[in-house]
């Protein structure tokens, strides 16, 4: 598929034992590293190539050329896979579901990393609360042989001799099909793909597997959020979809050059079990309330719909620092989504005086809880509406 002139003759009897992953830059012959088989028996691949590593997707080149190479495709998998496991939160993941926390993204490899002729089957999401695990899109390409409408996903390699995951941009969303261009050409613009037998297809770009596995990951998640969009504008309408586009764009601004090592985590099992039960007396007084979180950080719960918009952040302790952060994020959100809410801070019963009158001149409410077994009950402000059905 390449021409041998390009490579040095050692790298030329690498890539050609045991079905080695051809992942080379075209300006220099001496890229490619093949580093140590995991005990799982996959390899993983190393790139140097810190010029590019910055770079986005979305310099999308002006030719791609899908690879049936079953050795290839397989390579360029694993070398995604294993991005997501140099980065994942050990504590948090699984032998399959690898847990980025910095960046609130999953992947998940189902069958395909223990049976080499399994088909590839693998899983894209998002954390909307401390436990509860949404999946958002699935990345799937042939084996070998052209790609088909019910695999959307595809392994390409361009001129400069990168190799690329990309998507066909078919979504499962609320048991309909929809399609990414759909709602976001001017967010993902596609590229043309020559698929070696005549024709050349649309597809959207997930991830360069030529950048540092920190850009893998990061390319990647540009990608799932533009898909949660769609999500979010199919099943909640335009207003959805430009609620998670504000919160994305502020999580973007946020977010460090590097990803600093992570300490391990203790999950709090109480704070989804109280997102639920809010949840719960929401819809008792007849407000739809959205089943994702406004972007990744919070709030945790919003209201959609109706002539009022309600924004929510749960503490499972009213501390300084829990309400100082459930204040700030409240704040930095409603300016981020550019409309107003009624903020409310769900909090414990026991939060004093001075405290709820400093969140009244903030105009934020109070929405305090208390457990009864496994059950929780709230106590509203006497002004909070409920809406007739």
């Amino acid at each position: 598929m390449y021409p041998k002139h390009i490579l040095s003759p050692e790298l030329q009897k690498a890539l050609s034992g045991q079905g080695a992953c051809r992942m080379l830059h075209g300006h220099t012959s001496e890229v490619v590293a093949l580093a140590q088989v995991r005990e799982n028996g996959t390899r993983r691949v190393e790139h140097r190539d810190p010029e590019r590593d910055a770079e986005s997707v979305y310099e999308i080149p002006s030719a791609l050329f899908a690879t049936r190479n079953k050795a290839e495709i397989r390579g360029a998998m694993q070398t995604w896979y294993s991005a997501f496991e140099s980065m994942c939160s050990p504590d948090l993941s699984s032998q399959k579901l690898l847990w980025v926390d910095p960046l609130r993204i999953w992947m998940e490899a189902r069958d395909w990393l223990s049976d080499e002729t399994a088909s590839y089957y693998t899983l894209l999401g998002i954390r909307t609360g401390l436990d509860e695990v949404i999946t958002v899109v699935e990345v799937n390409p042939p084996n070998g042989g052209l790609p088909n409408n019910r695999r959307q996903g595809l392994a390409a390699y361009d001129a400069r001799n990168d190799y690329w995951i990309l998507h066909a941009g078919e979504m499962h969303v609320d048991g309909k099909r929809v399609h990414i261009s759909d709602l976001l050409d001017a967010d993902l613009p596609p590229a043309l793909v020559d698929l070696g037998d005549g024709r050349k297809l649309p597809y959207y770009p997930v991830a360069r597997l030529g950048a540092s596995s920190e850009q893998i990951v990061r390319d990647t998640k540009r990608f799932v959020n533009c898909c949660l969009r769609v999500r979010a504008g199919t099943e909640g309408g335009p207003l959805a979809a430009e609620t998670q586009r504000s919160a994305q764009s502020l999580e973007e601004s946020l977010s460090l050059t590097r990803i600093p090592a992570q300490p391990e985590k203790v999950i709090d099992p109480e704070h989804p079990r109280i997102q639920r039960a809010l949840v719960a007396e929401l819809k008792l007084r007849h407000l739809d309330v959205s089943r994702d979180r406004v972007g990744s950080l919070g709030p945790d719960l919003y209201t959609i719909g109706g002539p009022s918009h309600f924004l929510f952040e749960i503490k499972t302790s009213c501390g300084a620092s829990d309400y100082l952060k459930g204040v700030g994020q409240l704040l930095v959100y409603e300016s981020a989504l550019k409309r107003s809410f009624q903020k409310f801070l769900v909090v414990p019963t026991g939060l004093g005086k001075v405290a709820v009158s400093i969140l009244a001149g903030l105009r934020i409410g109070v929405i305090e809880f208390s457990q009864h077994g496994s059950s929780y009950a709230f106590v509203f402000p006497e002004d909070f509406p409920t809406f007739k059905q």
